[in-house]
């Protein structure tokens, strides 16, 4: 007997058992059950497909923002969803049924390294809070200057545990960080944070001076791969079963060392450490090569994002990073690359111009704040002088990015989609 016949089997036999077998006022008939039982089984049906269709166009909003209304829904936070999404026909092989999509979510945050102080443990709380609310998420990204005011002198230096450690406690933020240096970082001794000696004092710190991080959004697989020290986690990727196509949805995250390219600091004396090393132009120019090589690599990724400390452009003095959005922007728009993610300045930013396809999202906002902002253009999307942090969920069809407060409301939102 069919699965359909063993339902219908299941409703008369349920409505029998409400039957009498004779029709007497204030008894129902089995007809009159069966009539009432099929009744509201299309009652509910027609509820949640209407339910259903309600809550597919809703879609999320900008918040308070330059040039943007607020969201008065956005301080409710999003209940836990599905780990998993089915694909567009367009981001697969075609001749056979999709494998399910898997989504990619991290948080990013920057510049926070100050022992709780300036509502940093307030920020880290709303971090935990969100993460959970949302499901969970794959990793943390920190967009450097993690450590305040000079870094580390050592790797048993207390200051790891006190502004890291002990602070990024909640169980949602149980998972590997991915770091980039900031200037601050340099104040100390950045081979540190670099060497791989921290990782033995808390297994989620993964730092270098750059590396790359990539995820195949369809098998449950991901690959990362590092520069200089090995940091690589892998899985074999699954074979399609038999009349299954495979996916095609890929995203490469790219991290790269700013510091040494900014004119602010490349000959300053918090940069000493590194200038008395290495050839700092010759150095330059080899992780920019690297980074072109690898976009161009990447070419065939879905998705490609960039993460550093400075920025390309900022609202606050000097309106960008000499030295580096020239040398930069150019290779990062050459790549299609569609997120650049940095920190440096110490607020939540979206800058897209108009002549350029990145989105540049500043997220600096982990403790101490801003307190210079000069006058912007429309290209500004979105600024915010207050603490919080961002939050980035992928999948074969779209990026979403929400900026959160400290209270853990989402301040403004955006799409990219393919």
């Amino acid at each position: 007997m069919d699965e359909k016949a063993r339902l219908v089997v299941t409703t008369e036999e349920s409505c029998e058992r409400y039957d009498t077998g004779t029709s007497s006022p204030g008894r129902w008939t089995r007809r009159q059950v069966c009539s009432a039982v099929i009744g509201i089984a299309v009652v509910v049906i027609v509820t949640v497909i209407l339910a259903a269709g309600i809550g597919s166009k809703t879609r999320g909003s900008n918040g308070d923002g330059i040039g943007h209304k607020p969201d008065t829904g956005s301080s409710i936070l999003p209940p836990p969803r599905s780990r998993s999404r089915s694909l567009p026909p367009s981001l697969a092989y075609p001749g056979a049924p999709l494998l399910v999509a898997r989504p990619l979510t991290f948080l990013a945050v920057g510049d926070w390294g100050r022992a709780g102080d300036y509502n940093q443990s307030d920020v880290a709380r709303a971090m935990g809070d969100v993460a959970a609310s949302r499901g969970g998420v794959d990793f943390v990204i920190s967009t450097g200057d993690n450590f305040y005011p000079a870094g580390l002198a050592h790797a048993d230096d207390a200051n790891f545990s006190i502004s890291f450690s002990d602070m990024y406690t909640s169980a949602s933020l149980q998972r590997p960080w991915f770091v980039v240096l900031g200037n601050h970082d340099y104040r100390g001794d950045p081979s540190i944070q670099t060497g791989g000696a921290l990782t033995t004092r808390d297994w989620r710190w993964r730092c270098n001076r750059t590396f790359e991080v990539r995820r195949d959004l369809c098998a449950e697989s991901a690959l990362q791969d590092a520069d200089d020290r090995a940091i690589r986690a892998e899985e074999e990727r699954p074979s399609p079963s038999p009349g299954q196509s495979e996916c095609n949805a890929t995203v490469s995250i790219f991290f790269i060392d700013t510091s040494p390219f900014s004119l602010e600091y490349s000959d300053a004396a918090e940069m000493n450490w590194f200038v008395d090393r290495v050839d700092l132009e010759a150095d330059n120019s080899r992780l920019l090569t690297q980074l072109a090589e690898k976009l161009k690599a990447a070419e065939n990724d879905t998705w490609r994002i960039v993460v550093g400390h400075h920025p390309l452009y900022s609202s606050s003095c000097p309106l960008g990073t000499p030295g580096l959005t020239e040398r930069l922007l150019p290779i990062l728009e050459r790549g299609a690359v569609d997120l650049y993610i940095n920190g440096h300045d110490h607020d939540l930013e979206h800058v897209k111009k108009g002549f350029s396809p990145v989105h540049m999202l500043t997220t600096g906002a982990g403790s101490q704040l801003n307190d210079v902002w000069l006058p912007v253009d429309d290209d500004y999307l979105f600024r915010l002088q207050g603490n919080g942090f961002l939050y980035v969920d992928v999948d074969a069809y779209r990026i979403r990015s929400d900026f959160y407060d400290v209270r853990g409301k989402v301040v403004h939102s955006f799409e990219v989609v393919k």
